[in-house]
């Protein structure tokens, strides 16, 4: 059945186009028909030591010539090589197409579902089942790492399709839920009380723990200006009028708090800094910006944008080609030649979660 090619055929990247023909002629020159590739497959496989008869467990087996099918050496049980691999029921017109792209990851080499369509035999949907899969392998490998998490919504610029996940008729970012509970990182923070020179009233006050020293610094009636802002902005004259002082003490005082760093003018308001009241942060706020900012450049540059149900398998790509000291030469053929089935369905029904786990260069190279 002749290959329908998807809109999606317009090169973004020249010199990746020329890189991956190359790459193409090369992998062809060496790998010349499905015959060829069933027998690498197989001998991957063998060596992997993936090969395991389903009845006696026996890992020795002859193999009928030209053919799938294997025979146990112990007892007799014929099946197929590919049989609880990581190619289960997979065609055999896709071997070469797998060998192909297992070799461009193993070089180093990032592909969309659009270029990998472009330079072999498979449709834009059997691209990305397959790139898929392989996210999958590397996600579950990722799990052994040491990892940071992120919410989902601080990652928000990469997420640009559309998922079965997202709403009717609304925008992809719309699967990412706001982050509650869990979700969420409560701040460290210290409490302070000062007086209300007007009424006697004690005033409770929650800091972010690094301006307690700050606010210490400050003289009572600094301190009572801050207090008596019971809400995130306020009007001058209403702030004026509140602290009972004079215009002229008003504003040397105000002026002093704000030299610290707790409120600022604009306009006819006095406003609080938000980085000194108490908010809970999300899980990955803090994250390396260094760190955040390469995944999202290798995503937008390579992807071109994703949905927020791959997101995850995204974020292991990622990990997989910046840390290539993990991902050693021959390390990612491993990981899928031992792999246990992958399913279309599981593929399909694959949805990250909305705390993502992200790694780095930080991981243990075991």
């Amino acid at each position: 059945m002749k290959k329908r090619i998807s809109k999606n055929t317009v090169p973004r990247n020249q010199n990746k186009e020329a890189l991956l023909k190359l790459m193409r002629e090369k992998f062809d020159s060496e790998v010349k028909s499905i015959e060829q590739g069933e027998d690498l497959l197989y001998s991957r496989l063998a060596l992997s030591g993936s090969l395991r008869c389903k009845k006696c467990l026996g890992r020795d087996f002859v193999r009928t010539a030209g053919t799938r099918k294997i025979a146990c050496v112990s007892c007799k049980h014929r099946q197929s090589f590919t049989s609880g691999t990581f190619f289960n029921r997979m065609r055999r017109e896709s071997t070469l197409e797998y060998l192909f792209l297992i070799s461009l990851m193993e070089n180093g080499i990032s592909v969309n579902a659009s270029e990998f369509e472009r330079h072999s035999s498979v449709c834009y949907s059997t691209s990305l089942n397959m790139i898929k899969k392989s996210g999958i392998v590397i996600t579950r490998l990722m799990a052994n790492e040491p990892l940071e998490e992120i919410h989902c919504t601080e990652l928000k610029e990469v997420v640009k399709k559309r998922s079965r996940e997202t709403p009717a008729r609304q925008h992809p970012r719309l699967e990412q839920k706001p982050a509650s509970g869990k979700n969420l990182i409560e701040p460290r923070t210290i409490k302070k009380t000062v007086q209300n020179s007007t009424t006697g009233e004690i005033i409770s006050i929650s800091l972010m723990e690094e301006h307690s020293h700050s606010f210490d610094q400050l003289s009572p009636e600094q301190q009572e200006l801050f207090g008596i802002m019971d809400e995130e902005a306020m009007a001058f004259d209403h702030l004026w009028y509140k602290s009972n002082q004079s215009l002229q003490r008003f504003s040397e005082n105000l002026s002093m708090v704000e030299i610290a760093g707790f409120l600022f003018e604009r306009g006819a308001y006095i406003h609080k800094y938000r980085s000194v009241i108490p908010t809970p942060k999300v899980i990955g706020a803090d994250l390396d910006p260094n760190l955040k900012e390469s995944a999202t450049t290798f995503i937008t540059d390579e992807y071109q944008g994703i949905s927020q149900k791959a997101l995850q398998l995204y974020l292991s790509f990622h990990w997989y080609h910046s840390d290539r000291e993990f991902w050693r030469e021959g390390r990612f053929t491993n990981a899928i030649f031992s792999s246990p089935p992958i399913t279309n369905k599981e593929v399909l029904s694959y949805v990250s979660p909305q705390v993502l786990q992200v790694a780095g260069q930080q991981a243990s190279h075991c």
